[in-house]
């Protein structure tokens, strides 16, 4: 009898937690375009797309790194991906830009980017992703990512 309670028990908390788990998904900095968070590009040069900010006077850098090795934590940041920094490009006028290497075919790539105007500069933008489950918070940030299509 005592079983039956403990797992008819168990029952209830587990649904409680998955009934109760929200979570939602936003974007701190500068909200990426094309591509989108886990999205496939069509090209091997892609041409990575964002919204302007409100200053008409701002350039942009953009970041691409190759995603290499496994997951892991970085302090208060969250999940973030082992890394290969593969392309750099710093003052881009307007809201778009192509990227002017090949990427390599069939890879997983993070990407993001800041503001820029003078002096002043923006932390690079991310996905911020929040979860509460009814027991516990957690918040993550990470980098964009997108996959290359195969050759």
């Amino acid at each position: 009898m005592y079983r039956k309670l403990w797992l008819n028990g168990w029952i209830v908390v587990s649904a409680i937690i998955v009934v109760g788990s929200m979570g939602c998904s936003t974007y701190k900095g500068i909200k990426p375009i094309y591509p989108t968070h886990k999205g496939m590009v069509s090209s091997l040069q892609p041409i990575l797309r964002w919204e302007a900010i409100s200053d008409t006077n701002a350039t942009y850098d953009i970041v691409i790194y190759e995603r290499a090795g496994e997951q892991h934590t970085e302090g208060t940041s969250g999940v973030e991906w082992d890394r290969k920094k593969v392309y750099y490009r710093e003052n881009i006028q307007g809201t778009s830009h192509k990227v002017e290497i090949p990427l390599k075919p069939n890879t997983t790539y993070l990407w993001s980017l800041r503001a820029r105007k003078g002096e002043n500069i923006s932390k690079w933008s991310k996905l911020q992703i929040e979860v509460f489950t009814g027991i516990s918070y957690h918040r993550r940030s990470r980098l964009f990512e997108f996959k290359s299509p195969p050759e």
